[in-house]
Order: structure tokens, then sequence, then C-alpha cells
């Protein structure tokens, strides 16, 4: 642990009631003594480098009662005149005095201090990373990007192998032409308040190939968002392109040339985004594109739609997890779950959906969803969008029951909500049913028979009215 001792105070000042002090670096020129019931405190330096001590100095005549709070230092606390305090920990902290005077006056005196961690060269290079480095190809320039820790003031950098070869810039370009493995090294100097010099190398950290091909490349921060909200855009593109082309359908901007633009989106819907990359010394790549599907669901989509809603699934990215439902045969042995799954796509509008496949034999098969609880008898209403896909196995009516179970008891007939008309075949049905619940807990179930058929479930909600 380092502690260093500053003698020489600084930041002398002669406040008013309830003026803020603030520390500066150059000795004040007004010496005359302070009136009564004016603070005269000072601190020996407010930049520090973390280990490092410094000196508190209050002068102020006439006082009664002193306090001073030392946030982030050590000690905390103190009510002497002169007091030592080290700061262990890098930030950006406020000590603070205050003041009571025999005329009863009191007053409040603050010092920002900033604590900087010890000095540590760290190279950022703007392209991907593989486990051996950075590759790029014959003519590329590279970015170069100071990611130090404890605030340089000046930078040498040295590149072999590019052009050119050393640079004070804080974030310089250097190009690579000619075939190899090259060390990049990075002197950083902090000048204030300890005057660091920190030297790093990175060994073999670029490696310049034959020419690799322009491949469009992307991630996104998230893919599912609400009407209003952003996406962040961020290329992971191969070959060091030079030029961008992003297409946001459904996006504000529709268009970017942005390395990794940030894109809201005001509807709702299920829209692309398409990214082309382009290199000028590459034309035979342009056209190089990837594509990401994003979701903007409406705020009632969201299972937001009710302040009463007690149950619901849209199924879409935020509630792909089947692990609570539960499916068997005739209510008795639960034997069918390898026959549920979850979709990404299949859904309502193509989103997510529960899936369930039904191989026409077996007699009745039902399966539970997510479990609510009616805290006093009311009407529910419920729903649910249905699907149901025909399959070359499928003969005869395909037909799908939609229940309120209470407590998994397979009593299904007592809260029977709907079941799907005979000629429903590969199209979308949205079934709504009221029923008086009691008080109880009730989970959502389906039950399915008939001939073979892929079923489809979406967008299930459970409301009181």
């Amino acid at each position: 642990m380092k502690k260093k001792s500053i003698n020489q105070y600084i930041g002398v000042a002669t406040l008013a009631t309830s003026v803020f002090l603030f520390g500066c670096e150059e000795e004040t020129a007004n010496n005359a003594p302070p009136e009564k019931g004016e603070a005269s405190a000072s601190v020996s330096q407010t930049l520090l480098v973390n280990g490092e001590s410094t000196q508190f100095v209050d002068e102020s005549k006439s006082v009664t009662k002193r306090v001073w709070n030392f946030e982030g230092g050590i000690p905390e606390l103190s009510s002497d005149p002169d007091i030592e305090v080290m700061y262990e920990t890098a930030g950006e902290f406020k000590a603070s005095l205050s003041i009571q005077y025999e005329s009863g006056l009191s007053e409040l005196v603050e010092f920002p201090i900033k604590v900087l961690d010890d000095l540590q060269p760290v190279v950022g290079v703007d392209l991907l990373e593989s486990d051996s480095g950075f590759h790029i190809s014959t003519g590329d320039e590279v970015q170069f990007v100071d990611e130090s820790i404890g605030e340089p003031d000046q930078w040498e950098w040295t590149f072999e192998g590019a052009t050119p070869s050393t640079s004070n810039e804080q974030n310089p370009v250097a190009m690579y032409s000619v075939l190899g493995d090259y060390d990049v090294t990075l002197k950083t100097t902090r000048n204030n308040p300890d005057g660091s010099v920190e030297t790093v190398v990175m060994s073999e950290l670029i490696h310049v190939n034959p020419i690799i091909p322009v491949i469009a490349d992307f991630e996104v921060d998230k893919e599912l968002i609400l009407p209003g909200e952003s996406i962040s855009f961020t290329s992971k593109s191969l070959g060091s392109p030079d030029t961008y082309e992003w297409t946001f359908e459904g996006g504000v901007p529709a268009t970017s040339t942005e390395k990794n633009p940030t894109i809201r989106y005001n509807g709702s819907g299920r829209f692309s985004a398409v990214l082309k990359t382009y290199k000028a010394s590459r034309p035979e790549n342009f056209g190089q594109l990837d594509t990401v599907l994003v979701y903007v669901r409406a705020e009632d989509e969201l299972c937001t739609a009710s302040p009463n809603l007690l149950a619901c699934g849209n199924f879409d990215l935020e509630s792909n997890d089947i692990s609570e439902w539960v499916a068997g045969s005739n209510g008795a042995s639960y034997n069918h779950m390898s026959r549920l799954s979850y979709s990404p796509d299949l859904g309502e509008g193509g989103s997510g959906a529960i899936i369930y496949y039904h191989d026409g034999g077996g007699g009745t098969v039902q399966f539970f969803s997510q479990q609510f609880e009616v805290t006093a008898e009311g009407d529910h209403t419920f729903s649910v969008d249905l699907y149901a896909e025909t399959i070359p196995e499928t003969a005869g009516n395909m037909v799908v029951e939609v229940n309120l179970v209470a407590n998994h008891d397979g009593n299904t007939e007592v809260y029977k909500s709907w079941q799907a008309p005979a000629n429903m075949k590969d199209q979308w049905y949205r079934a709504n049913v009221t029923k008086t619940l009691a008080p109880g807990k009730y989970n959502i179930a389906f039950k399915v028979y008939g001939g073979a058929s892929k079923w489809r479930f979406d967008n299930v909600g459970v409301v009181k009215n």
C-alpha cells in the first residue's frame, strides 16, 4: 500500500457563509487573516493516485464545532483542524467541512477530490479479435484506440511493419502492406500528479495475411422491444470493410452508413435489418450481406394490456420457456412432452408460438400452461390464438378444446370454454370466452383429439372483468 504525505498547502481561501470552496493548484494571493465568521480551509492537493494522502487544514477563527467528512477517504470523519487523509480507491469524491462559530453562524466548505488508478497502458484495436490476435489483409488500415487506465496525457506508439512506424496521437491509424506478424508498443506518460511512465508491448498483435474476403456480420443488443425503444447494431464484419450500408425495415432512420448505428422503432411488428459491407480495394465482395429479424411488439401484446391480467404468454422470445408445461394422455400419465415444443417464428404474425404434434392416436391428449390464482369470484375472459396445421397423416376432423383447469385435477369439463370448429384447418382462429370462476388456482389447458395435426398456440391470456 502506498502512502504519500504532502506538506505544501494549496487552495487556501476565505469564504462567506454557505459558499462552496473548490481546491486549486496555485497558492492564494490573499494572505490576510479571515474575519470573524468566515471559513479559512485548505487542501494540499485535489488530484491523487490511489494509495496517496492529502492534507486538510482549517485555520478558521472563533470555531466552536468542526466536522470533516471525507467520502472515500481514511479516516472518514474528523474534528481535528489539521488532518491527513489517504484515498485507496480510484474515483471522484467530495470532502466537506462543517463549521459552527461562537456567533451562532455555520458554514459548509467542500473540496472535490479525484483519485486516479495506477497508470496502466492498454492497447485497443477497432477490429474483430481472434484467439491469436487481429487478422487483416495487406493494404488494410488499423485504427488503434487508447484504452489505458489512469488517465495518461502523453502517448508514444510504435508500429512494427506499419506506416507510420510511430505516432504521438492518442488514437492513431496505421497501414500494413507486407505479410507478417507484428508487435505494437504503447508508452504512456502521466505528468500530473506523479509523473508516471509505463510501457506495454503487445507481441505479434497484428497478423497481415493475403486478401481476406469482406463478409458482413453484426450483433444486436436486443431483439425484442416496445414501440419507441431503440436497438443498437454492432458490426462484426470480416475483411475490414470501409463502407457499411444498413437498411432497417420499420426503423428510424431507415438507412445508415455508420459502422454501429442505433435505430428506433416506433411501430409494432416483425422487421428485418440488413447490412451490406464494402471495401474500396475489393469491389468484387460488394453485396455480401447479413440479415437479422427484430421484433417490436405492441404493449398489449407484451402482457400489459390490463391491470387485471392474471395470466399471459405470447411466446415471442420473452416467453419461450415451456418448462412449466405438462402433457399427457387422458389426464393420467404425462408422456407426451416430447411432442410439445417452442417455435420462434410459427406464431400469429410470424412471431413465436407453442407447437404440439398430435399423431391422431392414443385418444385424448391434455396439456397445461402457466398457473394463475383467482382471489374473488367473478367473470374472467380467456382468449388464445389457435392454428390447426394439416399434415400428410391428417384424416378426419382436428379437434382442440380450450379449458381452464382447477389445480391440475383433470376436471376439464367444469370450466370448458371453447371447442374449435371442425372446419378450422390451416388458418389462425381467435378464441374468446367469458366464464365465472370461483376463488382458487387454475391452469390454462388444451385437450387435443381427432385426426393427426400440428397445433400452434399463441397470445394466451386470462383477464378479470
